[in-house]
């Protein structure tokens, strides 16, 4: 049985520029069409992934982190040239550097929404743990939007009710164990390749995600040698499906810079 990740395509034209956006954990393509939708309207064909072994999706077992880093080289190849953005969000953000660390001609870009990414191992290894105990084992099939580390939502009043539901959907239909594993690999990724992706980074966070990440993706904007920091007002971790077009034109103010049409 061939092990692929699923992907949808929201076009904004033959000719315009494209994305490939690997998803947070526990989250899946559908989950960000609206803002592919948005990006669509501004110029931006992209591309959304669901990762093996999420959603219901065959995945590996046991889950290799390595195995996740080369579908989503093979599925961005497939989906744009090397002139082509590649963005990452959560624990897809870390997946997403990790492609383009290994393969430096794979985007002209790197773009990540609220990185998992920690600048040292120890600092990994405590966050590993956390979420493990906090989020793996502790939420189970209930959705909580602090975390122990990090808001998930800032407005829930405001936030689509579908969109809890499709990643409470996510959840039940994710191989046991997938997320564990992987959180169990994170320590020994590092040290992380951060000299290898000579192409330009940005690192948009949600303004109202936390203290914690906020510190954490300011450290990064000095771990990375080419990577900008912006914060994205009224969003907090999930980013996406809270103001999407003020997201979209944040991700399409660095994607298209110095693109001519």
């Amino acid at each position: 049985m061939s092990i692929r990740l699923h992907t949808l395509t929201v076009s904004a034209g033959a000719e315009a520029a494209r994305a490939f956006l690997v998803p947070g954990n526990d989250l899946c393509a559908e989950f960000y069409r609206p803002l592919a939708e948005e990006l669509a309207g501004r110029g931006l064909t992209t591309t959304l992934a669901t990762l093996p072994g999420f959603n219901g999706l065959p995945g590996w077992s046991p889950p290799r982190v390595e195995a996740y880093v080369e579908e989503i080289r093979r599925g961005a190849r497939e989906a744009m040239s090397s002139d082509g953005v590649l963005l990452g969000h959560s624990l897809g953000g870390l997946f997403a550097f990790l492609a383009l660390a290994g393969e430096p001609t794979l985007a002209r870009r790197l773009l990540l929404l609220e990185p998992f990414i920690l600048p040292s191992r120890r600092l990994a290894r405590g966050a590993a743990r956390t979420y493990r105990a906090q989020v793996v084992e502790g939420q189970g099939d209930a959705f909580r939007n602090w975390t122990g580390s990090f808001r998930r939502v800032h407005d829930l009043e405001r936030f689509p009710a579908w969109a809890i539901e499709l990643y409470l959907e996510v959840r039940r239909t994710t191989a046991p164990g997938t997320v564990a594993a992987l959180m169990d690999q994170l320590e020994g990724l590092y040290p992380l390749p951060f000299a290898q992706v000579q192409a330009p980074v940005r690192i948009l966070r949600g303004a109202r995600s936390g203290w914690r990440n906020r510190l954490m993706h300011s450290a990064l904007r000095f771990t990375f040698g080419r990577a900008t920091v912006r914060a994205v007002p009224g969003l907090a971790h999930w980013m996406a499906n809270e103001d999407d077009p003020t997201l979209a034109e944040a991700i399409v103010a660095f994607a298209l810079e110095g693109v001519t049409t």
